[in-house]
């Protein structure tokens, strides 16, 4: 990848984390954020838990720029030949974060099952 991408993906994930750290409420430890994003259509989850040891993931009402965000990344790497149709970005409160990305189809009809098992895989239980 180009140095000038690497800096517009940089800068997006750090306007991604921003805006997620914003949302959450004081005292959050970890949020994760899933997307999925097609060309016209996409829908971004955002989970959260606070440093109180018996913290269960919470639901954390996603902000409209947060989608743009997403949206801008994946042009971003659409225009790289890297489209990707599914993210999942971490945040931790410490300002670290990972991102994965996935490149199957994630048609819209079977999102419930998607996120169901999305869920399994990433949150705490």
């Amino acid at each position: 990848m180009e140095i000038r991408v690497l800096k517009d993906l940089a800068h997006l994930y750090e306007e991604a984390g921003n805006q997620i750290a914003v949302a959450l409420p004081a005292g959050w430890k970890t949020a994760w954020v899933q997307v999925e994003m097609e060309e016209d259509n996409g829908s971004v989850a955002c989970f959260y838990v606070t440093s109180a040891p018996s913290s269960k993931p919470a639901y954390c009402p996603t902000p409209m720029e947060l989608y743009d965000i997403f949206k801008e990344m994946r042009q971003v790497a659409a225009a790289n030949d890297e489209a990707w149709t599914t993210a999942t970005f971490i945040l931790h409160s410490d300002g670290t974060f990972d991102i994965e990305y996935g490149y199957d189809p994630a048609p819209l009809d079977e999102i419930s099952d998607r996120r169901k098992a999305w869920k399994e895989k990433y949150l705490p239980r």
